[in-house]
């Protein structure tokens, strides 16, 4: 685990995390999306003390609804089935539209050939940033955690919640008591 918030590593510590101060210059909040870097450097930093790994594994802190099993599932394709990243999706069949201006457009389907969902003939999935498995060496020669062979674990969406705003919040907290707590 890694943070440039000094409290943020103080409680993870207290769980027992193993913790790295993250370099100020990969901890831009509005600049352009780092992780990808993030992650290079912390293997890198990973590997001087703890020896070459040969998967990581990045889990968003906002998908807490993540099964263990998913995660197995994505390390074990990556190790055993010659995959080089894994990421979990879940399945959607919304139509979707795409706004350019004052116009919109359909983006995934004709609505003049409209069909009931459940028949429609193409397959769509969501990235839920649940699980990410992937090679050491496909990171840290592409700078990218998906590439290569990518394969995926499928997900349920009540699984896939992600925790961005106050009503995220609420959502996961319906599912944990209606189905985790409740068990």
């Amino acid at each position: 685990m890694n943070s440039e918030d000094e409290e943020i590593r103080e409680v993870a510590s207290e769980f027992g995390a193993q913790v790295m101060t993250r370099p100020p210059e990969l901890a831009e909040e509005n600049g352009p999306c780092k992780v990808d870097e993030l992650l290079a450097w912390t293997v890198r930093e990973f590997e001087k003390s703890e020896g070459r790994v040969d998967i990581a594994v990045l889990l968003y802190p906002t998908s807490p609804l993540r099964d263990p099993s998913s995660i197995n599932e994505a390390v074990a394709m990556v190790a055993e089935q010659e995959y080089d990243s894994i990421l979990s999706v879940r399945r959607d069949t919304h139509y979707f539209w795409k706004c350019e201006g004052e116009s919109i457009f359909p983006v995934n389907y004709n609505p003049a050939k409209r069909m009931p969902r459940q028949k429609e003939e193409w397959n769509q999935w969501v990235e839920t940033k649940a699980v990410y498995a992937f090679r050491r060496d496909l990171l840290l020669e592409t700078g990218c955690r998906l590439g290569g062979r990518i394969g995926y674990v499928e997900m349920p969406t009540w699984r896939s919640a992600d925790l961005d705003t106050p009503e995220d919040l609420d959502i996961v907290r319906h599912y944990y008591e209606t189905r985790i707590a409740g068990d």
